[in-house]
């Protein structure tokens, strides 16, 4: 019963974080210019003086300069991952894309602990391994359960 419980709170879990992620992208994707407001929001944190020191070199001389090609990675990255959550196709790996976008997301900005906070609850994901019970990782752990991938 009560590994059924931690199924069931994953599973919930990932669908909630499913939702978040996929609307936040389809946002980004459909948006006219996307590259204006990632840059806006660069030059505010940058301003601030919010941005995580040894971060702003690579916003200032990488971001910035490419803010066409990094609003396109982020907008379709996010939506990618919602689309992965809500399907249960590669969770795993989703999960440490979207650990890897809100750990930069909060070095960006500067609020890296709200950030560690959704970073807890996409481990919990991946460690309750909800795509198991939901899913395209369901049917193919069940057609190839010795992949590590796969596993529980």
């Amino acid at each position: 019963m009560k590994q059924k419980l931690k199924k069931i709170a994953g599973l919930s879990l990932m669908i909630v974080l499913g939702i978040m992620w996929a609307v936040s992208g389809w946002f980004g994707v459909t948006r006219d210019d996307p590259s204006v407001q990632l840059e806006a929001a660069l030059q505010q944190a940058i301003e601030q003086s919010r941005t995580i020191g040894f971060y702003k070199p690579f916003l200032t001389g990488v971001v910035l300069p490419n803010k066409a090609i990094f609003a396109s990675l982020v907008g379709w990255g996010e939506l990618l991952i919602g689309i992965s959550f809500l399907s249960g196709t590669l969770v795993r790996l989703s999960t440490w894309a979207g650990v890897f976008m809100l750990l930069n997301y909060g070095l960006m900005n500067g609020a890296l602990l709200q950030h560690l906070i959704l970073v807890a609850l996409m481990l919990s994901v991946f460690l309750s391994s909800p795509s198991r019970i939901y899913g395209f990782d369901r049917m193919m752990h069940r057609k190839w359960p010795s992949q590590s991938f796969f596993k529980k």
